[in-house]
């Protein structure tokens, strides 16, 4: 069960999580989300509560009102087999270099950098560098023989998993309260958002010029 008080938290954070990109920045901003809110119906609201408690409880395996480590690396851990299996397109049990670039390749009419630099603008934040495809392969490579195995794959995505936990654990106390979570579904949301805005931007660009 989640702890009273962090719930309540959690129900004032979910108001904005419902509420984001309600208004465009300004002066009237704050004031817009507020009627937004206060106009979006009551059933909206309810559906991004029981959403966020939903997925609380998910991790929250023990009930105790915050997310451990080993919580949060069940999940994970337990996918891993499925989508090694889903990159390992020809099932010999190894992930060449060929089958995971393929699983990782992108819109090939999206330009990166442009994606990345519009994103920046938008969010106004500097966003952390993503290794290529070939270094991400070679890290997962552990033992260098040029090809995957289920127990590489499989520890990279633990300790990526571990890496997202500590980047969520805002106040470094080795648990997830419902509130960080709030916070990070927040920060995702709006990441999420530009994304999908700057691509949109680049693809009707693109129509400009079509034939």
């Amino acid at each position: 069960m989640i702890k009273p008080n962090c719930f309540v938290l959690v129900l004032a954070l979910s108001a904005t999580v419902t509420t984001v990109g309600a208004a465009p920045g300004g002066a009237d901003s704050v004031g817009a989300r507020t009627r937004q809110d206060h106009v979006r119906p009551d059933g909206d609201r309810q559906a991004s509560r029981h959403r966020i408690r939903r997925m609380f409880s998910a991790l929250d395996t023990d009930e105790s009102g915050a997310i451990t480590l080993d919580e949060f690396l069940v999940r994970p851990l337990a996918r891993a087999p499925t989508q090694f299996a889903r990159i390992d397109v020809d099932g010999d049990g190894l992930v060449s270099y060929e089958e995971f670039s393929a699983g990782h390749a992108g819109d090939p009419d999206i330009d990166v950098d442009e994606l990345r630099a519009c994103v920046e603008e938008t969010l106004g934040v500097e966003l952390a560098d993503r290794p290529d495809a070939e270094t991400r392969f070679n890290l997962i490579d552990s033992n260098a023989d040029g090809s995957i195995d289920v127990d590489e794959f499989t520890t990279a995505k633990s300790t990526g998993a571990t890496d997202r936990f500590y980047d969520l654990d805002i106040d470094g106390d080795s648990a997830i309260t419902p509130v960080e979570l709030v916070e990070a579904l927040l920060a995702r949301h709006k990441h999420r958002k530009a994304r999908r805005q700057c691509a949109e931007e680049q693809r009707d660009l693109l129509e400009l010029f079509s034939d």
